[in-house]
């Protein structure tokens, strides 16, 4: 592997010395530098060739601030460090939807926690090195070529259909994308959105009231039990898969605990295949950026089982991980393939003529 150039930013002097003493043991990472402050990592950033960032929450006023700002001036991978109080937890959600890529949770800042976390902070540091220059100039990077099934000249939705359900994929990356997204979709959308989002528990909730601030339509974190409403997204909370279950002519949520598959919980396998045993429903199914193949086997299902449902899949050009995107592409099911930012309007055009 080539040799990963890292910045640490953190407040804590001995909490920094001690993560550049654990990372250095690794032949294949520099520790470029270690600051305290944005400044000093705004300077780093000019003078010094940098792969990724490890960034402490507190540092800075606004955690979603000095992620943009940092992005200015520089697209490099940022990987939050947080603890796992509530305060911490928000202000890494907020510099998720900012822009950077993943985080990493210690109990306590203290070298043992760095070594109990070793393992995962490398695989991450080393996952961003990969995916380096995604996070906000997306443009530089080629699409791929891929065959897709492509939509007809008009996007159109099925009127034959009563109910359209919108159910949504991500993971790495994931809370930008959404933001993206959401923030888009007219307040008056006659949907609901179902959204799995790869996150440990605690932090759905922060990102469902983050999102809920910055948009038209109602953002929550889902509640068993509860009725689907239109012009609502519901994310599946940390830990607990989200299926749709029906009852007559209405829709609920069902939480659960029901084994993780391939390591997620919540799943975006499990609540496609929810949404494609709904009878007499439109699925609008959606794949975000993300690593690992979640969610391909779920769009095989809703195609077996809704022959005219639509899958959108976010582009190469925009996904910061395009691990999900390709699975879903790979299917051969996908209706188009789009850059993340075109997503919510295609959403709006295939449900614009619904009851018509």
């Amino acid at each position: 592997m080539n040799e990963i150039n890292v910045l640490i930013m953190e407040q804590s002097k001995t909490f920094c010395r001690q993560m550049a003493n654990v990372l250095g043991e690794y032949t294949n990472i520099q520790i470029v530098a270690t600051v305290h402050s944005i400044e000093e990592g705004k300077k780093v950033l000019f003078t010094s060739e940098i792969d990724v960032i490890l960034l402490d929450v507190t540092i800075g006023e606004n955690s979603r601030k000095t992620v943009e700002i940092l992005l200015e001036n520089k697209a490099i991978p940022i990987l939050m460090l947080a603890d796992h109080s509530v305060e911490q937890t928000a202000k890494t959600v907020q510099a998720m939807v900012a822009g950077a890529v993943d985080f990493i949770k210690f109990r306590r800042k203290t070298l043992g926690d760095i070594k109990e976390n070793e393992a995962q902070l490398v695989k991450k540091i080393a996952m961003a090195k990969k995916e380096k220059g995604l996070v906000s100039l997306p443009q530089k990077k080629k699409q791929k070529v891929v065959k897709v099934v492509r939509a007809e000249k008009e996007r159109k939705s099925n009127h034959s259909f009563p109910k359209t359900i919108v159910a949504i994929g991500a993971s790495t990356g994931g809370p930008r994308a959404l933001q993206q997204i959401i923030k888009q979709l007219p307040k008056d959308i006659p949907v609901p959105l179902l959204i799995v989002q790869h996150m440990p528990s605690g932090f759905t909730k922060s990102l469902a009231n983050r999102l809920n601030e910055i948009s038209d339509i109602r953002v929550k974190e889902a509640v068993n039990g509860e009725k689907i409403q239109n012009g609502t997204a519901y994310i599946a909370p940390g830990d607990y898969h989200m299926e749709v279950i029906q009852r007559g002519n209405n829709f609920h949520i069902e939480i659960n605990k029901k084994e993780a598959r391939s390591g997620h919980r919540p799943s975006v396998n499990t609540l496609f295949e929810s949404v494609a045993k709904v009878k007499d429903t439109h699925t609008i199914a959606v794949i975000l950026t993300g690593m690992g193949k979640d969610g391909s086997e779920g769009i095989k299902m809703i195609k077996q089982m809704q022959e005219k449902a639509v899958i959108l899949v976010e582009s190469e050009e925009t996904a910061i991980i395009n691990g999900m995107p390709n699975a879903a592409i790979e299917t051969n099911k996908v209706t188009e393939v789009l850059r993340v930012e075109h997503i919510a309007q295609a959403i709006v055009d295939y449900v614009a003529d619904r009851g018509k």
